[in-house]
């Protein structure tokens, strides 16, 4: 891996100041002079497991290492500082600091694989859905939401770029976003659930959004004018990036571990699937819920601006896992980010007009601090 990952490696260790031989040791846990060392870098960091720390991969290497000061940089950056990875960086700051974040990207790929996503992440998911469920017009109070109620038409949930992680690798999404590398979790970044009607006809689509590194440093008013970047997804098993919401919700409790998920939400669950296999509509897909009674309101979507003032009106932690120690992940728990706004489509809209009014269901990952 550190063969592979070389290139950005070395990237970081150009610009870190000259190492101390003695934290080649400390770090590798050497005895004095059990080497002969002039001097210490990345690459003679050693690999240590440590079967714990899930959100670092669970061991520490050259890739660990080096990913936390490209993260660092980049919060530097975005934080609004002038002087960043000790000014040695070019004249194109945000180019180079999207290269370098690469090894932030490489280390989530691997903190997020299957094993994790699904211990971590089902919890997530299987809100997510039942949240849908419940806007998408069963007019019930569905058990494991919390304070959400079928009448609020907002739902915030905030969370770390490990949550959003989860839900990625869970449903195989892949997103490319303005001035950050591909398949980055930026600060302030939002990935949405969007549900769109047309007539009885309800279609999910996923969405990620965030501000560019450029805009972040300069805390550029996001609006029509200068708008944050964002992509459409496709959940690869539905195929289009309108997903009927019913095969939206069939797909995602598929990817979910109900031994992972929490009562009373995995009775809830358990009960939306065994529902959804009940009947067919004419696109030949599951469905279950009735057209929700349309309701209108206001939004303009500001990445963090708008997710903020909402946070004021409704919150949700989870303090969820199904692995050990999972008392450490409910410091790191996710916090409720979800926004909702409903519209109801002109009947003679085809499907593919539809994406002009939605509902939204958003997760927002948080900011960190700058490297001291």
């Amino acid at each position: 891996m550190t063969t592979s990952l070389a290139s950005g490696i070395q990237g970081i260790q150009d610009l870190l100041p000259g190492m101390d031989p003695l934290l080649c040791e400390q770090v590798n846990n050497e005895s004095p002079g059990d080497v002969n060392r002039t001097a210490c870098t990345l690459f003679d960091l050693k690999y240590h497991y440590t079967g714990t720390e899930y959100y670092e991969a669970m061991f520490y290497s050259p890739l660990q290492y080096s990913q936390f000061f490209a993260e660092a940089f980049m919060l530097q950056y975005t934080s609004g500082l002038e002087e960043v990875a000790w000014g040695q960086l070019g004249d194109d700051v945000p180019k180079e600091l999207s290269s370098l974040y690469g090894q932030h990207v490489a280390l989530m790929t691997l903190v997020a694989n299957r094993w994790t996503s699904l211990t971590y992440g089902s919890q997530l998911l299987g809100y997510i859905v039942a949240a849908l469920a419940q806007s998408a017009g069963l007019g019930l109070d569905l058990d494991g939401l919390g304070p959400v109620k079928p009448s609020d038409s907002i739902l915030l949930l905030f969370a770390h770029d490990t949550n959003q992680a989860y839900l990625r690798e869970m449903l195989e999404l892949t997103w490319f976003i303005e001035g950050w590398p591909m398949d980055s979790l930026a600060t302030g970044g939002v990935l949405s659930f969007e549900l769109v009607q047309d007539e009885n006809r309800q279609f999910v689509m996923v969405k990620y959004t965030t501000a560019t590194p450029q805009q972040q440093h300069d805390a550029t008013p996001l609006d029509s004018g200068t708008p944050p970047s964002e992509a459409y997804l496709i959940i690869p098993e539905c195929g289009t990036h309108q997903c009927p919401f019913d095969e939206f919700q069939r797909i995602a409790l598929s990817r979910l571990s109900m031994s992972c998920v929490s009562e009373p939400l995995r009775t809830t669950l358990e009960g939306l699937q065994q529902q959804g296999a009940s009947a067919k509509n004419s696109w030949g897909v599951r469905t279950v819920y009735k057209s929700p009674n349309p309701r209108s309101m206001a939004l303009l979507f500001f990445a963090g601006v708008v997710v903020a003032m909402m946070s004021l009106r409704i919150g949700a932690v989870f303090k969820r896992s199904c692995a050990r120690g999972w008392q450490r992940n409910r410091e790191r728990a996710a916090t409720a980010s979800m926004y909702v706004r409903y519209h109801d489509l002109p009947s003679q809209m085809t499907k593919h007009d539809a994406s002009v009014v939605s509902t939204k269901i958003t997760l927002m990952r948080l900011g960190g601090s700058p490297l001291q």
